[in-house]
């Protein structure tokens, strides 16, 4: 009796320590199918500007670069879109965090008013016209300065999907979490003095 007693412990041990980790894809699974073409980014050794460059050179290479993170017993990946800022994409579609502010055409918020800007341009469906054009529309611009560490757009990013997550669940779980990342260019120097000519 004592002998099952111990190998029940022993095999309850063994199922609690292999229990498998949950893993979350964005925007969705169905991206993650060709392994083939998926190169992982090691985000946290390196700067934001770095790991925006690494995304742009991936994709000419015609792969496709994606970010994954560990939270909890969970795993998240993330296949982040192409910006180049260039007008393909209709800037009502946009959201842009930062570390402190949320960005869309309406103004500026604090970060704090994430969910609720989330919301408003996901269930928009042309309904505003500063809003997005329906849900599938909606881009997730996550903006930092160029050399700012690639742990600090983590938080952020643990940030947005917690917020995205719940988010979704209102809608049934139908989102899908497009973003893509932009770093803030330092302005340009001032023009030097005009010299007069006498």
């Amino acid at each position: 009796m004592k002998f099952l007693r111990i190998l029940l412990i022993i095999l309850l041990l063994i199922t609690f320590g292999c229990k498998e980790k949950d893993i979350f894809y964005y925007p969705n699974k169905d991206w993650f199918e060709n392994e083939d073409s998926l190169i992982k980014i090691e985000h946290r050794a390196i700067n934001f500007k770095q790991l925006r460059n690494a995304i742009r050179n991936i994709y000419q290479k015609e792969k496709v670069p994606y970010v994954e993170m560990q939270k909890n017993d969970s795993t998240i990946k993330i296949i982040p879109l192409q910006y180049d800022n260039d007008g393909y994409y209709k800037h009502k579609n946009f959201v842009t965090i930062s570390q402190d502010s949320v960005f869309t055409m309406t103004g500026s918020q604090k970060i704090d008013q994430l969910q609720s800007i989330m919301i408003k341009q996901y269930s928009n469906n042309g309904k505003k016209p500063e809003y997005a054009e329906d849900s599938k529309s909606v881009i997730i611009i996550i903006d930092m300065p160029m050399d700012e560490k690639g742990i600090e757009a983590e938080k952020l990013l643990f940030k947005l999907i917690s917020t995205f997550n719940e988010i979704n669940i209102k809608f049934d779980n139908t989102l899908e979490l497009y973003l893509a990342f932009n770093f803030k260019q330092a302005p340009p120097p001032p023009p030097p003095p005009s010299r007069s000519v006498n």
